[in-house]
């Protein structure tokens, strides 16, 4: 095997779990593409985009509950702390808190929550079941999935700013190579 030594240096405005996720995701796969060819490497590498993947959503999505948490009088907060503690699925999550926070749902009839959801599976097949490596295809797909839904998330939280907001600065060095939903690179 290959040995890879790197340096990668990073500054940003704003610097948190998902920018880190962001910029981490965007190294993976140009590694993964380095690697090329279906090697054993390039299937890890792809295994962990689809981990870190669907990690940008969820920290997306848990870090604007969190920030709108302050608006909510204490009931809700104590509610939310409790389903915490429990340690609450993304899944059920994304179906209960969004209408809790703002009033309305998620929506995922339509794109890109779609692939989100897919990429959940997908990430879960690839953790638990070791024998299913991702195809070669899924990395950059994985990646604009995960980069749109994070911005439906923040828009559904914050009324559509995400165009002003540093997260959409940072996409800006950072952007998927595909612009092809993970549903749709998958033929699903």
């Amino acid at each position: 095997m290959k040995r890879v030594i790197a340096s990668f240096e990073m500054s940003w405005s704003i610097y948190d779990s998902w920018a880190e996720l962001l910029s981490g995701t965007r190294m993976l796969l140009d590694f993964a593409e380095e690697q090329g060819g279906g090697t054993i490497q390039e299937a890890n590498l792809l295994r962990l985009v689809l981990v870190s993947s669907h990690q940008m959503n969820e920290v997306m999505f848990f870090s604007q509950i969190e920030t709108r948490m302050d608006q909510h009088p204490d009931p809700v907060k104590a509610l939310f702390h409790y389903d915490m503690k429990r340690r609450i699925s993304f899944s059920d999550a994304l179906e209960k808190w969004p209408e809790v926070i703002t009033g309305e749902k998620l929506d995922f009839s339509s794109e890109p929550l779609q692939s989100m959801n897919s990429l959940a599976k997908h990430r879960n097949a690839a953790i638990h079941h070791t024998a299913t490596a991702p195809q070669a295809n899924v990395g950059e797909s994985a990646f604009f999935t995960a980069i749109e839904a994070s911005k439906a998330i923040y828009n559904h939280f914050n009324q559509g700013l995400w165009g002003s907001s540093e997260y959409a600065k940072l996409v800006e060095s950072n952007k998927a190579k595909s612009k092809t939903y993970l549903r749709s690179a998958l033929k699903e």
